[in-house]
């Protein structure tokens, strides 16, 4: 059987293609052929071995919400278009920060943040406030006396 990890990276490119692609149609005004590709992805995905997954599901959702935009033209030129967009640039990379559940393209040094600030948050000692910077130096005054 492939692996679950691997096959969430495989749902996420065949989606990003997807959007694309629907996209492409739907800007052409071919709302009818973007709707068959989104529902065979969604298929796909539905019917792979990460389909469970959490992130294959959140997949799901974007397809089925993009989708949802292709009810009309101006549904899709007033949302459609740049959801699909967004969401096609956000699945094209496989770390990246703008999605809605954030988690799925974040590790290594944004995790291990993201843990230290949980561990200073729950119950340990806070750090201590930084020193304040040091101050300037009090000028002189220089008085002439004429006399």
């Amino acid at each position: 059987a492939p692996d679950p990890d691997l096959d969430q990276q495989r749902n996420r490119v065949v989606a990003a293609a997807a959007l694309k692609q629907a996209k492409a149609l739907a800007d052409k005004r071919n709302r009818a052929g973007a709707k068959t590709l989104l529902n065979e992805t969604i298929a796909s995905i539905e019917g792979s071995v990460s389909a469970q997954s959490n992130f294959s599901k959140a997949l799901v959702m974007d397809l089925r919400t993009s989708l949802g935009s292709l009810q009309s033209q101006n549904a899709y030129r007033s949302h459609g278009q740049k959801f699909m967009s967004s969401k096609e640039q956000t699945h094209s990379v496989q770390r990246s920060n703008f999605v809605d559940s954030q988690d799925y393209y974040q590790g290594g040094s944004k995790a291990k943040i993201r843990e230290k600030s949980k561990a200073l948050t729950h119950g340990a000692v806070p750090p201590p406030p930084p020193p304040p910077p040091p101050s300037p130096p009090t000028p002189t005054l220089f008085t002439s006396s004429q006399g």
